[in-house]
């Protein structure tokens, strides 16, 4: 997390996707640990938390607008083994053509994501 000290005073995309049986402590527990960190090195965290139903992508899809506006700097996810191929994809696409960071909390994806 400490990559984000770079990102002071810049907008941060958050997004997570929780799992099926998350509860909704175990959901604002993973925001507030992504978030935390962010508001401590002076980042404005943008949080998107999706729905944990099979299908819905709502959230992603206006994140991966706003990367297309420029409307973040870098990008935070829990956790991409959640996220659809096909989505992913596009996430990657839409982040590598802006020169958005993108990484997952607790997996360090993006080296995956651009080989």
């Amino acid at each position: 997390m400490e990559r984000y000290k770079q990102y002071k005073y810049e907008d941060v995309g958050v997004y997570i996707k929780p799992e099926i049986d998350d509860s909704e402590l175990h959901i604002r527990t993973k925001v507030n640990i992504l978030t935390g960190e962010l508001y401590d090195y002076g980042c404005e965290p943008i949080t998107m938390v999706e729905s944990n139903i099979k299908g819905d992508y709502a959230k992603l899809e206006e994140l991966i607008e706003k990367i297309e506006w420029f409307r973040v700097s870098a990008v935070i996810i829990w956790s991409y083994s959640e996220i659809e191929e096909d989505l992913l994809d596009k996430l990657k696409e839409a982040c590598y053509k802006n020169g958005i960071e993108i990484n997952a909390y607790k997996e360090d994806i993006q080296s995956l994501l651009f080989d």
